[in-house]
């Protein structure tokens, strides 16, 4: 696999898959969800073990709940199931870099629940992947406290059952769970489940639909979108790679089936070496796949699967052994899948910005000069990490985060102005202080950054000179939306206002659409008033008033985005000095969610909170909300008059649109 300087891997799958994983959903796995408010197991003390309850003084959590905001006051104890190191090459100053990586996966109580685990390359440490082979080793139980989330790797490369991938080095505070402690390795799975049959996996990959169906303008040029799935069957047949040129490039391919005892067959084609993925494996044996990717023709209904090194091979687990003991021979099976063929100031005082969004910029070509672009109300994820924020001299701060909008997600690299704004605070020293005493985090709300693309030799970069926090109640226009959005997709990878019904949980947020499909969702914004006071439970013993932490639960809060009366539940923590603003009772706030779960038998919601604001004047804000999904999740919108040009070329960069004077500005049409 091969690198950029942003770490970003561009071999043919990678350049456009697409997160989806369905492991989690299903009956079976609502059956086995671990709710955030309706389970009151989730408030239990650290499992089941006194003594490690005592030493861990923090409640421990489900994976689900893992996030920037709960990882400040809880715990997680987690089995690695699938562990390997990743060779790569990526450019640094001009040379080319050999690198290596350590990944795993890792599984919580619940085997529908799991996450990717991370040691990065470091220049410091270049036997740093090595060495954690070596300590997290396969079935081995580690107890994880302040997780560090690794920002630089994609949620769209991630398909697993709770897409955030964790950094296992500092300041991840990881410590092995003893093996005296018998009760709760007892209780760690030692496998991971999908609960999905083979043809649900790809039905709900057909869920998974582009702009074109959600708004019923004409067939992408940029052909079928790409997603990662996981799935569980029996290996029916395998066959030897061979050799074969494809795009000027030699590649060797092989062919794997799975089958599953519901008659479904899928044929998977084996890419270089993925090929080493399945080494040990034969026929007859089942097996758990995490992250296969897939393509599927809108116009034919065809799919292809496709295994690259990137993907993980489990062997074992109740599920794939029962798979295979079953005979195959005589079942009537369906195959499911088709066969593979072969300057000066960065932005300037008086600049005015083009009105862009992420889906776009993530399909900017080579263009011959600099534009000036603005991206309103985006989340900007940045790492906490001195290595990541700095130069490599340690002179200034530049970083690489993910701008994500309510089309999609985008990389993009952050200069000092705007990373101070990000961390909200006034200088670099100041920066320094809160990395030496950790408690350096990023601001959590919407804002609007402007920024510049700039040629490079190899395409173009975009970089992000100036942030303002996004006003709650600007007047968006459909039209602009539509505009900014041209040709892209939305592919995923969103962050939408929305109305709470709407939100499903398919193994990570995803909200429907009025053509009965779904996008998936990096977090969700909800508009929400209180109905009753919320409950406050301190989260540890023997600590004074001004340190002590909460988990906080709001019930039965009314959705104001609905059209109807919609109650959902909301579940988080807070320290003592915002204990206040999550506080809700009977205010009305924009609650910033990353998890949901769903109880099977009421379908009552219950969403995880990352971060509450409360809204005063709050009728404004609800109609600009609305604009807002309802352009993205509805069809409203005429397209048959209206022309719109490709991001992919220069012609939308130099379209005919009111540039924005102001940060804080809304384009009008």
């Amino acid at each position: 696999m091969v690198f950029q300087d942003d770490a970003c891997p561009v071999s043919p799958h990678a350049r456009s898959s697409r997160a989806l994983a369905p492991g989690g959903c299903g009956a079976r796995a609502r059956s086995q969800s671990l709710t955030g408010f309706t389970n009151s197991s989730v408030f239990r003390e650290p499992l089941q073990n006194p003594g490690f309850a005592r030493e861990m003084a923090k409640p421990t959590e489900t994976l689900k709940n893992m996030n920037t905001s709960t990882s400040k006051h809880a715990s997680w104890v987690v089995r690695v199931v699938s562990q390997k190191v990743v060779k790569y090459t990526f450019t640094a100053k001009g040379k080319q870099i050999q690198a290596q990586k350590f990944e795993c996966l890792l599984v919580g109580a619940n085997p529908l629940q799991f996450i990717l685990g991370i040691v990065p390359f470091s220049f410091a440490e270049q036997d740093a992947a090595q060495k954690a082979s070596q300590k997290f080793k396969e079935g081995t139980c580690w107890r994880i406290d302040q997780p560090d989330f690794d920002t630089k790797t994609k949620a769209e490369y991630i398909s697993t059952s709770v897409k955030r991938a964790v950094l296992l080095t500092k300041p991840t505070q990881i410590s092995p769970v003893p093996l005296t402690d018998v009760a709760t390795l007892k209780e760690i799975a030692h496998h991971i489940d999908i609960g999905l049959t083979l043809k649900e996996v790809l039905d709900r990959q057909k869920m998974m639909l582009g702009p074109q169906a959600l708004l019923g303008y004409g067939s992408s040029a940029q052909g079928p979108p790409t997603q990662l799935l996981n799935m569980i069957g029996k290996v029916k047949t395998m066959t030897v790679p061979k050799g074969l040129t494809l795009g000027g490039k030699q590649r060797n391919v092989s062919s794997l089936e799975l089958v599953d005892q519901t008659g479904a067959l899928v044929e998977l084609s084996v890419w270089d070496d993925a090929n080493d993925l399945l080494r040990g494996l034969k026929v007859g044996d089942g097996v758990t796949i995490i992250g296969a990717s897939t393509q599927r023709d809108s116009s034919t209904g065809d799919v292809r699967m496709n295994l690259w090194e990137s993907a993980h091979v489990v062997q074992g687990g109740p599920l794939a052994q029962t798979l295979s003991r079953w005979d195959v021979s005589g079942q009537k099976l369906t195959k499911l899948t088709s066969t593979f063929t072969a300057s000066g100031p960065l932005i300037p005082v008086d600049s005015e910005g083009i009105p862009t969004c992420a889906a776009a910029l993530a399909n900017a070509p080579k263009l011959e000069s600099e534009r000036i672009v603005q991206i309103n109300r985006c989340i900007i994820d940045l790492p906490t990490r001195q290595e990541l924020i700095f130069t490599q001299d340690g002179q200034r701060l530049y970083s690489t985060g993910r701008l994500r909008d309510w089309s999609g997600g985008v990389d993009v690299d952050l200069v000092s102005e705007a990373m101070l704004t990000l961390y909200d605070l006034p200088n670099q020293d100041e920066v320094q202080a809160a990395l030496d005493n950790g408690t350096l985090t990023t601001m959590l709300s919407r804002v609007n950054a402007r920024g510049v693309l700039r040629p490079t030799e190899t395409g173009t970069k975009i970089l992000i000179g100036k942030i303002e926090k996004s006003p709650l109640d600007a007047a968006v226009s459909p039209k602009a939306l539509r505009d900014m959005l041209g040709l892209s997709e939305v592919l995923g990878d969103i962050i939408l206002p929305v109305p709470a019904a709407s939100v499903l949980d398919l193994s990570g947020l995803a909200v429907e659409t009025s053509a009965n499909g779904c996008i998936m969702a990096h977090r969700v914004l909800l508009l929400v008033k209180g109905t009753s006071s919320s409950m406050l439970v301190p989260t540890g013993e023997g600590q004074s008033l001004t340190t002590q932490t909460f988990r906080v639960s709001s019930p039965k809060v009314k959705c104001l985005l609905s059209e109807t009366d919609v109650f959902v539940n909301l579940y988080g923590y807070c320290a003592f000095d915002n204990m206040l603003q999550y506080r809700l009772d009977q205010d009305v706030a924009l609650v910033l969610a990353s998890a949901v779960d769903i109880n099977p038998d009421t379908q009552e919601k219950t969403f995880t909170v990352e971060k509450i604001e409360k809204v005063q004047h709050w009728e404004a804000v609800k109609s600009s909300l609305e604009q807002e999904w309802q352009t993205v999740l509805l069809n409203r919108m005429k397209t048959d008059t209206e022309q719109y040009s490709s991001p992919q070329k220069a012609e939308y960069w130099d379209r005919d649109v009111k540039r924005l004077k102001r940060m804080s500005s809304e384009p009008t049409r």
